[in-house]
């Protein structure tokens, strides 16, 4: 009885610590360790043969996971340029529309320049003929409408070509800025100075009458006086008509300012008419 359990011990013990073994590889991450099965179709033999199932399915899920953390790894670097990438990209549009942004400040500058440029005459930066035309459309709607009064001066430098030949068309042009800035001085900020042509100026005074443009008009012409610094004497004529009520067009009112202009060039220069008064002794 004591050989046969020894015998029997012997027989369970063997596949039991084969079993331990088996299991104890595979915990210690020997996926390829199995148990040998006997062959027997006892219940070591299933246990053996289940086991060794087990093990395998553990092998595949493992190699499942590997794959699938591979990929994930894979998918997290492409993730990970294309981040980069829009970082880059981000930067890049940014950087482009503040380029963006520039250009059209430049556009804007070089159209307020260009609309100035259209508006304005280049040497004396006055309001130019075609701008004086356009105020004065304004200016004399707004005053028949309102019945408010307005004038206009026609101003012409004395002996300019004289004046030209003798110091040279850089002194000449420099007297005509000069001039501008005596003008814009004069006159209020809701006046319109306008360089009208070659040593010619016309002034549009809104809210005006003939006395006062009157006095304007003669302010201007002492004020003239000063820029003798240029080495010769300096004068003005000065044309003055206001708005009255037969007075039918933009038009006729700069062409009684420019016939008191002439009159003032024909009786001697350096002075201002009236056209009211030069039409009166006309007639």
């Amino acid at each position: 009885a004591a050989l046969i359990g020894i015998r029997v011990t012997s027989m369970v013990r063997r596949p039991l610590d084969a079993c331990a073994e088996a299991a104890r590889r595979v915990a210690e991450g020997d996926l390829e360790a199995r148990m040998e099965p006997n062959g027997t179709g006892d219940a070591f033999d299933s246990f053996a043969i289940s086991f060794n199932s087990m093990a395998d399915e553990l092998c595949r899920a493992i190699e499942k996971l590997e794959r699938q953390k591979r990929e994930t790894q894979i998918q997290l670097a492409t993730v990970q340029a294309l981040n980069e990438e829009m970082a880059d990209y981000s930067v890049e549009v940014q950087t482009q529309r503040e380029r963006l942004h520039w250009q059209n400040s430049q556009l804007e500058l070089l159209n307020l320049r260009l609309q100035q440029m259209a508006q304005t005459d280049g040497l004396t930066g006055l309001w130019n003929h075609r701008s004086f035309h356009e105020k004065l459309q304004e200016a004399f709607a707004l005053a028949k409408r309102h019945g408010h009064p307005l004038s206009v001066l026609m101003v012409d430098v004395d002996h300019f070509k004289q004046f030209n030949d003798r110091f040279g068309h850089p002194v000449g042009d420099e007297l005509l800025r000069e001039l501008a800035t005596l003008m814009q001085g004069i006159c209020r900020e809701s006046d319109v100075c306008a360089r009208y042509g070659g040593e010619e100026f016309a002034l549009l005074l809104p809210h005006t009458d003939e006395a006062g443009a009157a006095v304007l008009a003669e302010r201007l012409r002492q004020a003239a006086h000063r820029l003798a610094t240029f080495g010769a004497p300096i004068s003005i004529s000065i044309g003055v008509a206001d708005l009255d009520p037969e007075t039918a067009s933009p038009g006729d009112l700069v062409a009684q300012a420019d016939a008191a202009l002439y009159e003032a060039k024909r009786s001697g220069r350096d002075r201002v008419c009236i056209a009211s008064v030069v039409h009166r002794a006309s007639a």
